[in-house]
C-alpha cells in the first residue's frame, strides 16, 4: 500500500514506475516534435534541487528533453516522489540523461509557484491567464 511504500522509500510513488506510466501517453516525445507536430507551446516548470534556480522547460530552453522526462520532474514533491535527472534524445534517437552536470530536478513550485518571470523573458508576456490544478 502507499503508506507501507512511504516507510520503506521515504517516498508514495517511485519515479521509475511513473516515467513508465507516462510512456504509453507520451511515448518519447520530446518539445521540439511536440511544438513540430501540434504548433502548440508546452511549458513546464521545473526547479533544481541545488542550485535553487527555475528552469522553464520548452522547445526553445530544452527541445530535446523528453515531455514525459519533464512531467515526471515537474510532479517531484517530497513524500511523492524524488527528484531526477533529465531525459533527452540524442541525434541517433537514444535516449540519454540531458546535459545538466548532475543536477536534480523537482517541482517547480519550490522557487516559483507560477514562473511569470521566466514566461516574460521568453515569451514577452506582460499578462497570464493561469489554470493552476493542485492535488
Amino acid at each position: 500500500t502507499m503508506l507501507r511504500r512511504l516507510a520503506e522509500s521515504g517516498v508514495v510513488v517511485s519515479k521509475d514506475k511513473f516515467l513508465a506510466a507516462l510512456h504509453p501517453i507520451c511515448g518519447d516525445l520530446t518539445f521540439a516534435e511536440a511544438f513540430a507536430r501540434t504548433g502548440r507551446l508546452v511549458n513546464l516548470s521545473t526547479s533544481t534541487t541545488s542550485l535553487g534556480a527555475t528552469l522553464l522547460l520548452n522547445h526553445i530552453i530544452a527541445p530535446n528533453v523528453l515531455v514525459r522526462s519533464a512531467v515526471q520532474a515537474s510532479c517531484a514533491l517530497p513524500g511523492v516522489m524524488r527528484p531526477s535527472t533529465l531525459l533527452a534524445k540524442a541525434r541517433d534517437g537514444s535516449i540519454v540523461a540531458f546535459e545538466t552536470a548532475g543536477l536534480l530536478f523537482r517541482d517547480g513550485s519550490f522557487q516559483s509557484d507560477i514562473p511569470m518571470r521566466e514566461l516574460s523573458a521568453q515569451f514577452h508576456c506582460t499578462h497570464f491567464v493561469v489554470s493552476q490544478v493542485n492535488g
